[in-house]
């Protein structure tokens, strides 16, 4: 058997020693109404997720230049998700956000982080979201942080939107500024299994950023990313 542990737990904890571990990661981008059916489905069976929230999604609410009016579907999904054992992390979309409307993405971040805590909802991690612009513009909205930019898109620069005429610089944020401890894509996947695009697929030896106390002996980590919306029968 595995040992099932949430990014916090695992991220915060380290790799258990000898252990096999599955991380359960849900990006509920827009369909949150499933998410929480889930999240009830996985609690009664015994196992806890982490449910990463999308502040661009329908449901958070409208977006007014430096934070969202938020809707009461927000704060009552999350709550209940936590509330049934589960992590919620902030789905982080905020490089797009601020090419598209001009918004400081340090101002919406500290914002939405303190809505949610204020709302008794813990966040200490973000997951980046694969938006359309990313792939045209060639970034990852995980390379805002200076801790998670690397080298492999070309490492901290200016990225700028022509349709719009808005840049933002990557890597000028910190993580460890707004109380966050971790990304997702940080962690060393011998296994992840993702169904990103409605596909089912595995990759093997995933790359991260960081070896949470890892060694050759500490036993592998299978890493299980879904979205709601592909998913019925809940």
């Amino acid at each position: 058997g595995k040992t099932l542990l949430t990014l916090h737990q695992y991220t915060s904890l380290g790799h258990p020693s000898g252990e096999d571990v599955l991380i359960i990661r849900h990006d509920i981008d827009h369909d949150i109404e499933n998410a929480v059916k889930i999240a009830r489905w996985e609690a009664g069976n015994g196992i806890r997720a982490t449910y990463c929230v999308l502040h661009s999604a329908w449901y958070f609410g409208e977006f007014l230049g430096e934070a969202y009016s938020h809707s009461s579907l927000l704060t009552d999904s999350m709550q209940e998700i936590q509330e049934l054992g589960h992590e919620i992390n902030l789905h982080n979309n905020l490089v797009t956000l601020s090419l598209q409307t001009g918004a400081c993405a340090s101002s919406v971040l500290t914002n939405e982080l303190d809505f949610l805590r204020q709302n008794g909802i813990k966040v200490t991690g973000t997951s980046t979201h694969g938006d359309k612009l990313c792939k045209e513009l060639v970034y990852r909205n995980f390379e805002l942080f200076t801790e998670s930019i690397g080298t492999r898109f070309g490492g901290p620069r200016e990225i700028y939107y022509e349709a719009t005429g808005r840049s933002v610089d990557l890597g000028s944020l910190r993580y460890q500024d707004f109380g966050l401890t971790y990304e997702a894509y940080d962690i060393q996947r011998d296994r992840y299994v993702t169904d990103s695009g409605g596909t089912l697929r595995e990759h093997t030896s995933a790359q991260g950023r960081r070896d949470f106390g890892r060694s050759s002996n500490s036993g592998t980590l299978t890493a299980l990313l879904t979205h709601p919306i592909w998913w019925g029968g809940f």
